[in-house]
C-alpha cells in the first residue's frame, strides 16, 4: 500500500492542491491504513492512543518544566522564571508573563496587567493547573516557526504573534535555520518537532516547542512539509516509532 500523508482541513487556513499521494480528511475517523497524520490536538491524542498500528503521529505534551532544564538560557523566558498553581497567583504576579506549564496550554500565555487578568485566568483554568511565569519582555513582532525532522529544517516561516505572515530575506532565514540546527545537535524534544524562535537583544531564542502533527501551518508550504514527511516514511525512518527524547532522558 502506498504511504500517505493525511492532513486535516481544520489545521489549514485553506485547502492546498496536494498530489495524489496525499489525502485531506475532515476527521481522524476517515483515516485508514499506514499514514502520517496532521490534525488537531484532540484528534492526535486519539490517534496516538487508539490507532498506533495504523498511523504515525507526532504528539506529546512537553511541558516547559520538561524542556527548560535541558536548554536553559536558550529559552527566551528562562531568566527569573518560576511556577505557581492557578490558585496561588496573586497581586505579586502582576507584570509577569504567564502561560500554562503544560504543552497543551489551557492558558496560551499573556502578560498579567492587573487583577482582572488574574480573575480571568482563575475563571478559565483549573485551580490546580501549574502555570509558568517569568518577567515580561518586549519582544519583536517577528516569530519564526520551524519544522525540524531528523536533523533537517523542513520548512520555516515568519509571522507575527497573530499568525500574519512577515516577509523575510533569504539571508535572515538562513541565519535562523543555522541556529535551529545548532540547537538540534545539542538537544531536541523528539525526532520530529516544531520550534518557534524569536530574536531578543540581537540573539535568537526558543519561544516554545510544539508537535510536528499538531502545529498550525500559518503561511507554510503544506505541500513541502507533506512531501518531506513522505520521503522520511519511504526511508523507513519512522519504523521505530517517535518517542520524546526529553521525557526518555528525564530532562
Amino acid at each position: 500500500m502506498t504511504e500517505k500523508i493525511f492532513i486535516n482541513r481544520l489545521l489549514l487556513p485553506s485547502t492546498p492542491a496536494l498530489p495524489m499521494e496525499f489525502t485531506i480528511v475532515n476527521s481522524i475517523n476517515d483515516v485508514f491504513g499506514k499514514a502520517f497524520y496532521f490534525g488537531t490536538i484532540a484528534e492526535c491524542q486519539y490517534a496516538k492512543n487508539q490507532l498506533q498500528s495504523d498511523i504515525t503521529v507526532s504528539y506529546w505534551d512537553l511541558s516547559v518544566s520538561s524542556f527548560m532544564p535541558a536548554i536553559g538560557p536558550l529559552f527566551v523566558n528562562y531568566a527569573g522564571s518560576y511556577y505557581k498553581q492557578v490558585c496561588q497567583i496573586g497581586q505579586s504576579d502582576i507584570g509577569a508573563f504567564c502561560r500554562s506549564d503544560s504543552g497543551n496550554k489551557q492558558w496560551s500565555g499573556q502578560i498579567i496587567e492587573d487583577m482582572r487578568d488574574i480573575e480571568t485566568i482563575k475563571q478559565r483554568v483549573q485551580c490546580d493547573e501549574m502555570m509558568f511565569l517569568s518577567p515580561a519582555k518586549t519582544l519583536p513582532k517577528e516569530e519564526y516557526r520551524c519544522w525540524v525532522a531528523f536533523g533537517e529544517v523542513v520548512e520555516i516561516v515568519c509571522h507575527d504573534f497573530s499568525g500574519t505572515p512577515i516577509k523575510q530575506d533569504k539571508e535572515r532565514i538562513a541565519t535562523v535555520t543555522e541556529r535551529v540546527l545548532s540547537w538540534d545537535s545539542f538537544w531536541a524534544p523528539d525526532l520530529v518537532y516544531v520550534v518557534d524562535v524569536c530574536e531578543w537583544k540581537g540573539e535568537f531564542y526558543v519561544v516554545e516547542y510544539n508537535c510536528f502533527s499538531t502545529s498550525g501551518h500559518y503561511s507554510a508550504d503544506s505541500n513541502k512539509i507533506a512531501e518531506k514527511t513522505r520521503e522520511f516514511l519511504k526511508k523507513g525512518l519512522f519504523n521505530n516509532g517517535l518517542e520524546c527524547r526529553a521525557l526518555q532522558t528525564g530532562n
